[in-house]
């Protein structure tokens, strides 16, 4: 009988502040893929950010909004830069002989194509897109199906909550004061 491969979603970002896009996003995705567990892996210094909430702060954040759902949780991984060579054989070590499945927005699947090492990514993994605000499918499944090297690696779901963002209460937050 041959065993059956743990099917886990990796879930990166910032998560400042985690928001019920992000946490429905998830739990779509775990659906969609048919994900044993949903794993967000907060990044510690984001390149792309320049103002960003204590690292420490948001995992506890992080954890306390997961607290009650058994399927999502926090994994944290030491000196994370986001780096997909470098992170990749990290998380290979830690689930081992369970199927990576990476989750993201369409927001951030339509930089994919720049990043570096981006076979790393691809190769032997699958890619749960999260369509968001007017982002549109075709435009993704022509970026992404490039990419992918079996069409069955990738999933695009249309995200719950698609114009939440951290950024739209962060302003909303400036504007308050």
């Amino acid at each position: 009988m041959k065993k059956i491969e743990p099917r886990i979603g990796i879930f990166r970002g910032t998560f400042d502040p985690v928001h019920i896009g992000h946490i429905a996003f998830a739990l779509a995705a775990k659906h969609a893929a048919n994900l044993d567990k949903v794993y967000f892996l907060p990044e510690q210094n984001p390149l792309q950010k320049t103002i960003v909430t204590d690292y420490k702060t948001r995992i506890k954040l992080l954890s306390d909004a997961l607290k009650k759902y058994d399927e999502l949780d926090v994994i944290e991984l030491e000196n994370f830069q986001g780096s997909i060579k470098l992170v990749i054989p990290r998380l290979r070590e830690i689930f081992k002989d369970s199927k990576l499945v990476f989750l993201m927005g369409s927001d951030v699947a339509i930089t994919v194509p720049g990043w570096p090492d981006l076979g790393s990514l691809t190769q032997d993994n699958e890619l749960v897109i999260g369509l968001r605000n007017k982002d549109q499918k075709t435009t993704l499944d022509e970026i992404l199906l490039a990419l992918t090297p079996k069409p069955d690696a990738l999933k695009i779901i249309e995200a719950p909550y698609p114009d939440v963002s951290s950024t739209l209460i962060h302003n909303n937050r400036n504007q308050k004061k």
